[in-house]
C-alpha cells in the first residue's frame, strides 16, 4: 500500500567548506575554528595543502610532514587522491597551522542535518518522453543520505553504490553508517543502511525518485520522474549521531560531514569512464554567501574538474528564505544552483533561498516521490528541486550527447521563460521548461566544440508584450526600436529593474507576423527576449 504524507523540509542537508586547492585563497584559517576552539579543546577540521616545492608536486610528501608536525594525536587522514586531510586540531596546532607555508587554508568539518506527481508535466517531462528523450544511456550521482535500491519506484536503476561516512570523531557520539561500521564501501547495499527510523534517512531516496523513478503509482495514480530511463549512483554521505546537542533534542540524527561530501565527489569523479554521468545531484548546503565562494570552497576543484569531464554538479540553493543570498556549496559559479517554485511556476518564498546568481528554478514545493519501505511521500524544499535539474541534464546528454555542461546549461537558461521574485522586481530567474529546449526544430549536437547558437534558438516568440534583458541603456534601446517599429506598430518600452524592460506592441491593420519578427530580431546577441506572458507580473 502507498501513502502520501505532506511534510517540508525547511533544513536541507547543510555543510561548510574550505578553500580550493588555488593558493590564491584569501583566507588561510577560518574564523569558525578560533571560535569552536574557545568552547572545546580539540576540533575537527579540513586542511588544504600546498604541496612544498623542494619535494615536489607529489602531495603525500606533504601530508607525511603534516603528520610529523601535528603528531598522531591529530588522526591526521588525507581524502583520497586530493591535497586536503582532516585533523582534530587544538589551539596549540591551529597558530603552528597558521604559519605554515605549505598549508592554503584551514575549515571547520562541521555536521548538520539534511535540508512529482504532477512537477514532471509542469516542466514539460511528459511532452518530452514522449518524443522517446527519458535519460536513457546516462546515469545521475545522487550524494544523499542513500537510496533503498529494491523501492517499486527504482528497482533497477541503481548501477553502483558507495559509501563515505565518518565513524569516529574524539569527544562526539557519531559512527558510521557503511557496511561494517567502516568508514568506505562500494559493495552491494553500501548505500542502504541508513535507519528507516532516523528522521531524515528517507530524503535520498525521494530525490532519486524525482530523477529516475518509474511506475510510480499514490493514490490510484501514476507518474513518473523526470528521466525515468536515467540510472542512478546511490552516493551515502552521512554518519550516524546519538547526541541530542547535535540532534536538536532528538535522540539520534544523520549528518554528514565536509570531507565525506569531498571523498565521494572524488570517487564520482573516478567512475566517469565506467559510467556515463550526466550530473551529480547535491540536495544540500548551508551558510549564507551573497556572492560567489569560488576562493573559499574546498569543493571548488573537484567540481570544476567533473564540469571539465561534461558532468554538471546541481546543488539545492538552500532552504533559510533569503532573499539574497545562497548556500555552500550552491555559491560555487561552476555549479548549477537551484531556487523552488511553487505549484504555480512562483518562486515559493515561504523558504527558498535566491540571489542573483543562483542559476534556475524549478518545482520544489509538495513534490510527491518514493521514500523508504516502499511508500511515497510529498516532501518541500530546494532539495526537491535541484533533482528536476540533474534530471534534465540526463534528458539533455542523451539528445546532445557532445555538448559541454555550460552549452547544455545555455539551452536550459537562454530564452527560458522567467521567474520575477515578488519581493525584489530586480531579480528573475529563468525556470526550468524542457519545453522550449526539445522542440520540433532542436536537432542534436555534432561536435563538443561547435557553438551551436543557432541551434539554441527558439521559435520568436508570439504575443505583443515582452521582457527584454539587455546591458543596453534605454536611449539606444528607443532608438533601435524607433527604427524597427516604423509604421508598422506602436512599440512602448519601460523599465522594470535594472536591465530589464517591458515592450508592449501595438500593431496596425497590416501588421504581419514578419513585422514582429523586425522587431523584436534586434535583441540578439548579449540580449534575451521572452513572451511577457510566461512571466510573473511586475
Amino acid at each position: 500500500m502507498s501513502m502520501s504524507v505532506n511534510r517540508t523540509i525547511f533544513g536541507i542537508l547543510i555543510l561548510f567548506l574550505a578553500s580550493p586547492f588555488a593558493a590564491s585563497a584569501q583566507v588561510k584559517i577560518d574564523s569558525s575554528l578560533s571560535g569552536a576552539l574557545f568552547t572545546t579543546p580539540i576540533t575537527r577540521a579540513i586542511i588544504v595543502l600546498r604541496p612544498d616545492p623542494e619535494e615536489g608536486s607529489n602531495p603525500a610528501s606533504s601530508v607525511a610532514a603534516l603528520s610529523d608536525i601535528l603528531g598522531a594525536g591529530a588522526q591526521v587522514r588525507r581524502i583520497g587522491d586530493l591535497p586536503i586531510v582532516t585533523a582534530e586540531l587544538t589551539q596549540e596546532a591551529l597558530s603552528t597551522l597558521s604559519d605554515n607555508p605549505n598549508v592554503a587554508l584551514v575549515t571547520a568539518d562541521v555536521p548538520v542535518p539534511p535540508s512529482l506527481k504532477d512537477s514532471g508535466p509542469l516542466i514539460g517531462a511528459d511532452k518530452v518522453h514522449s518524443a522517446g528523450v527519458t535519460g536513457d544511456g546516462y546515469a545521475v550521482a545522487v550524494l544523499d543520505t542513500g537510496v533503498e535500491i529494491q523501492h517499486p519506484a527504482l528497482k533497477q536503476s541503481v548501477v553502483a553504490e558507495a559509501c563515505f561516512s565518518t565513524d569516529h570523531v574524539s569527544g562526539i557520539n557519531v559512527s558510521s553508517l557503511c557496511p561494517g561500521g567502516f568508514d568506505f564501501s562500494t559493495n552491494a547495499g553500501a548505500a542502504s543502511k541508513c535507519p528507516a527510523t532516523v528522521e531524515g534517512c528517507e530524503h535520498g531516496t525521494h530525490v532519486a525518485g524525482i530523477i529516475a523513478g518509474h511506475n510510480m503509482i499514490a493514490n490510484g495514480v501514476s507518474f513518473e520522474g523526470i528521466a525515468p530511463a536515467a540510472k542512478i549512483i546511490a552516493v551515502q554521505v552521512f554518519s550516524l549521531f546519538n547526541d541530542k546537542s547535535r540532534c536538536r533534542g532528538k535522540d539520534s540524527c544523520v549528518l554528514s560531514y565536509t570531507s565525506d561530501q569531498l571523498r565521494a565527489l572524488e570517487w564520482v569523479y573516478k567512475q566517469r569512464n565506467k559510467f556515463k554521468i550526466a550530473a551529480v545531484n547535491m540536495s544540500l548546503g548551508g551558510g549564507y554567501h551573497d556572492t560567489n565562494c569560488d576562493q573559499t570552497s574546498a569543493l571548488t576543484e573537484i567540481i570544476e574538474r567533473l564540469k571539465a569531464k561534461g558532468i554538471a554538479t546541481v546543488v539545492a540553493a538552500g532552504n533559510d528564505d533569503y532573499n539574497d543570498a545562497v548556500a555552500e556549496p550552491a555559491c560555487i559559479s561552476s555549479t548549477i544552483s537551484v531556487s523552488a517554485l511553487d505549484k504555480h511556476d512562483q518562486l515559493d518564498v515561504s523558504y527558498t533561498n535566491v540571489a542573483k546568481f543562483v542559476h534556475i528554478a524549478a518545482p520544489g514545493t509538495a513534490i510527491l516521490s518514493s521514500v523508504l519501505n516502499d511508500q511515497y511521500e510529498t516532501l518541500s524544499g530546494t532539495s526537491m528541486a535541484a533533482p528536476h535539474v540533474a534530471a534534465a541534464f540526463a534528458l539533455l546528454k542523451q539528445r546532445f550527447p557532445n555538448e559541454t555542461v555550460k552549452q547544455l546549461e545555455g539551452r536550459l537558461t537562454s530564452h527560458a521563460p522567467i521567474v520575477v521574485d515578488p519581493r525584489q522586481s530586480e531579480l528573475s530567474l529563468p525556470i526550468l521548461d524542457l519545453a522550449h529546449v526539445f522542440g520540433p526544430a532542436d536537432q542534436p549536437s555534432t561536435s563538443a566544440t561547435t557553438a551551436n547558437t543557432e541551434a539554441q534558438k527558439p521559435e520568436l516568440p508570439d504575443g505583443t508584450s515582452f521582457i527584454i534583458k539587455t546591458p543596453d541603456n534605454e536611449t539606444d534601446i528607443k532608438a533601435r526600436l524607433s527604427e524597427s517599429c516604423g509604421d508598422a506598430a506602436t512599440c512602448d518600452i519601460k523599465p522594470v529593474s535594472p536591465g530589464v524592460y517591458r515592450l508592449d506592441v501595438a500593431p496596425n491593420a497590416k501588421f504581419t507576423g514578419d513585422d514582429l519578427k523586425s522587431i523584436i530580431k534586434p535583441f540578439g546577441g548579449q540580449n534575451s527576449i521572452f513572451k511577457n506572458g510566461l512571466s510573473t507580473g511586475f
